[in-house]
């Protein structure tokens, strides 16, 4: 189990660091500005990048790793409650469970940030890619109320 623990923080903290290579990429491509001068100012020196980039690995780390011990805890306690299933049917039912709860969370995130992103450009006036940035968290949060309603009908809780 903590094998497992350990793997899935580290999963973690290579996806988070890729996704803030990207969205770093997309900002210096489309704006012609990094994303650091904008979270730290004219202030921006490389020690505060490497240490941003080194608390939030901290921080996904354990995310990633108590999110599955989470897991995990919550699948033996669901054996425990449905233990006339045998272990497949377990796996599958639980898996949906908790994707379903996952999505419900994943939209509610997605959601805040809309009117988030709304008010952070609110000062420089949007761009044709703010909207189209705007529609994409809009259909994300759609797709993802759509999988939390159908994961939730397909699991047996």
């Amino acid at each position: 189990m903590k094998n497992s623990c350990i793997k899935y923080g580290i999963y973690f903290v290579v996806i988070w660091n890729i996704f803030i290579a990207i969205l770093s990429y997309v900002s210096f491509v489309f704006y012609n500005e990094s994303i650091y001068d904008e979270i730290f100012g004219s202030a921006f020196d490389c020690s505060m990048a490497v240490f941003f980039i080194v608390l939030w690995s901290i921080i996904w780390y354990f995310v990633g790793y108590y999110g599955r011990k989470r897991f995990l805890a919550g699948r033996t306690l669901f054996k425990d409650k449905y233990s006339r299933l045998d272990s497949r049917a377990i796996d599958k039912y639980y898996s949906l469970f908790y994707l379903s709860k996952t999505s419900r969370l994943l939209m509610k995130v997605v959601l805040v940030s809309i009117p988030s992103y709304v008010l952070l450009h609110l000062e420089r006036g949007f761009s044709f890619f703010d909207f189209i940035a705007i529609s994409l968290l809009c259909m994300l949060s759609v797709f993802l109320f759509y999988a939390y309603k159908k994961l939730e009908k397909e699991s047996m809780v």
